[in-house]
């Protein structure tokens, strides 16, 4: 009896050891106990609506196959599959999932930003009978540094002493990236008495005229107000980017622009005085 006890209690232990053995070698070889590791490069786009972004993922760990590709890589943009290099790529999101051999993944998003447009907003005083005109721009978006590059040699930001002409910008951001712009001068044989129009000329250059303008809300949904001081403004012209004119409209005492029926995009907004200045200023219509 005392043999059968103690065969029986050697039984006992035997098995508690083997199950013992048995779950740490289990756990020994999770299959996803090697984790999958990706290190992720990228370039954003250099310059607004550019497709020369990339991704590059080097991946290692988990368990990769010895047959074929190594691991499996799928995109949310099926274009993609398989690849761990992407190039010519513009601004958005991509996701990815990365699957080894035994089936353990990782997953990763991935966002790619260009920089925002550029916008050129200008602001000119024709010339008249007695005093030259000038240009006064504001640019916005990009990369700085900005370059100037006007049609007449000059690298300035702003331009004075001009006569009735076409004069054109080109501005280059630190990523190389441009915008243009065409501003025209014409002579204005009249000048208009009394208010800020009185001190037009040698006292009153675009920049102080541009100073004047404020849009607000911008972005707008729905309604934009406009003020401009003591500004003898004749007209405000409402243009897309396209140069496609969507509004012309003879401002009221109210200085407010509806602009519930335009399309949501980018847009410029003209003011034109009766004594030959012309503001402009750029606007985001949210519809």
């Amino acid at each position: 009896m005392k043999t059968q006890l103690l065969n029986t209690g050697k039984t006992i232990l035997a098995t508690a050891l083997l199950s013992a053995v048995q779950l740490s070698a289990t756990a020994q070889t999770s299959p996803c106990d090697v984790p999958i590791v990706v290190d992720v490069q990228t370039q954003d786009p250099l310059c607004y609506g550019d497709n020369n972004g990339w991704i590059d993922l080097n991946i290692s760990g988990g368990i990769p196959s010895l047959a074929g590709d190594p691991y499996e890589i799928r995109w949310n943009k099926n274009d993609f599959n398989g690849m761990n290099q992407l190039n010519g790529l513009m601004t958005g999101t991509y996701e990815v999932v990365i699957i080894d051999s035994v089936g353990c993944n990782y997953s990763t998003s991935i966002t790619l930003e260009a920089p925002p447009q550029i916008i050129i907003d200008e602001t000119h005083v024709n010339p008249n009978l007695t005093n030259a005109g000038s240009i006064d721009i504001t640019v916005s978006g990009g990369v700085g540094p900005y370059l100037y590059d006007w049609s007449t040699g000059s690298s300035t930001e702003d331009i004075y002493n001009l006569q009735p002409d076409i004069y054109e910008i080109t501005v280059k951001d630190a990523n190389g990236c441009e915008a243009n712009e065409t501003i025209e001068l014409s002579l204005v044989r009249r000048v208009q008495f009394g208010g800020i129009n009185s001190t037009i000329g040698n006292n009153t250059s675009s920049r102080d005229l541009g100073n004047v303008v404020i849009l607000y809300p911008n972005p707008s949904p729905g309604s934009v107000m406009i003020t401009w001081g003591d500004l003898d403004v004749k007209t405000v012209r409402v243009l897309r980017n396209d140069g496609f004119v969507d509004k012309f409209k003879k401002i009221s005492d109210e200085q407010r622009l509806e602009i519930n029926d335009l399309p949501t995009g980018a847009y410029r907004v003209y003011l034109s005085t009766f004594s030959g200045a012309t503001i402009t200023r750029s606007l985001q219509v949210m519809n």
